[in-house]
Order: structure tokens, then C-alpha cells, then sequence
């Protein structure tokens, strides 16, 4: 359209684009952080991926196309930990959802968190598997099934600055680090704003200094 957006519409829109990969996007990767200690293949593969990177100095933006796997992590992560794990709409006009009635100004609540742990559509739904997001799979997945960042018109507008951000952070993080989960450790999830941890994450951090930028 020919409308433009005023300065205070032009404000808002910088703050949700930035606010939006910033708090959801450190619960993300604490939650893949989480996950993948307790799958070792997955992270094996994904130690695979990142091993042959240059130093991270020398990454740019051509970078995200080498780590098609590190890509299929952190998806699936978001899958099982969508820290916008629940979502409300507000129904501009009467419409019926199944059984239920829904009335213009009603608020009806979208839960990715439960749709994204259903068997109707996930198999193993509770399982860290990366490989169910390999591009040939992730084509056949409905648009709504997997919605950890909203869907239509009003999905959220900072999904690809916080996919860059969370690919590159993950992959930097595997190449020069390993860690085990504390001894005990059990995640105890907050409903927030956003979902996110409890009690943190507890781990033991191993670096590979002779990786590690000089």
C-alpha cells in the first residue's frame, strides 16, 4: 500500500524488532543450551557442522548458509521451548471454532507450546530431534503447526534478526565450548511474558583454547 507510518508507528516498530530478539531470544538459547547436552547425537552433529568454520572473526553474512544443521537445532529447540509459548487474537466478528462459539471481541489464546508437543502431528513430540526441520521435511509441515513466531499478518516482525542472531550464537558457542548439565540440575520452567527458566541453567563450561581467538 501507499500508507506510511508516522514517527511514532515508525518508534514502535524499531523497539519490537530489537526488543523481540533480545529477551526471547536468550531464553531460546538457554533452553538449546539445555537440550543439548542430553542428545548426544545431536550435538555431534552439530560439533560436525561448526568444526571446519573459520574463527569467528573472519564470519560475515554468507556464513548462515554453512550451517544448514545449527539452523535445524535451534527450530527444534524452539519447538519443544517456544518462548512465546502462548499468543492472544482478538475476534473482530462472530466465528466457530469446533464446538465453540467465539463472539466479536472475544479473546481467543493460541498455546505453541501445546501445539507443538501434540501427537497428531510430531512424532516422538517430546524428543530433541533436529533432523524433523531437514528443508524436505520442514516443507511438508503446515504453517501453523510450528508457529513459535505467531503466523499471519501479525507474526512477529523480529523472526529473521532473532533466527540470524540465534544460528550464529549457537554455532560460535559449539565451535569454542562444550558443556555438561550440573549434577541434579532440573529445569523448572516460568511462564512469564515469555516462557524462560526458573531457576537458570546450571552447567560446567569446557573451553578449546586452541580454537579460541587470540
Amino acid at each position: 500500500t501507499d500508507e506510511q507510518l508516522n514517527d511514532e508507528q515508525l518508534v514502535d516498530e524499531i523497539l519490537t524488532l530489537f526488543l523481540a530478539g533480545h529477551d526471547t531470544v536468550t531464553s531460546a538459547l538457554t533452553f538449546i543450551f539445555y537440550l543439548l547436552p542430553q542428545y548426544p547425537q545431536a550435538w555431534k552433529s552439530l560439533s560436525k557442522e561448526v568444526a571446519d568454520l573459520p574463527p569467528i572473526s573472519e564470519w560475515d553474512e554468507e556464513i548462515i548458509a554453512q550451517l544448514p544443521y545449527t539452523r535445524q537445532v535451534v527450530l527444534e529447540g524452539m519447538r519443544l521451548y517456544p518462548p512465546a509459548y502462548l499468543t492472544g487474537r482478538e475476534a473482530l466478528a462472530e466465528d466457530q471454532l469446533g464446538d465453540v462459539r467465539v463472539r466479536s471481541g472475544d479473546t481467543v489464546f493460541i498455546a505453541p507450546y501445546v501445539m507443538h508437543r501434540l501427537e497428531r502431528y510430531w512424532e516422538q513430540p517430546t524428543a530433541f530431534i533436529p533432523e524433523r526441520f531437514a528443508p524436505e521435511k520442514e516443507a511438508k509441515l503446515n504453517k501453523f503447526v510450528y508457529m513459535p513466531f505467531g503466523g499471519g499478518p501479525r507474526i512477529c516482525i523480529g523472526n529473521n534478526f532473532a533466527m540470524m542472531e540465534m544460528i550464529l550464537a549457537t554455532a560460535a558457542i559449539a565451535k569454542y565450548f562444550t558443556w555438561k548439565l550440573e549434577k541434579g540440575f532440573e529445569m523448572k520452567l516460568q511462564t512469564a511474558v515469555t516462557l524462560r527458566p526458573e531457576n537458570g541453567l546450571k552447567v560446567g563450561i569446557y573451553c578449546n583454547k586452541s580454537l579460541l581467538p587470540s
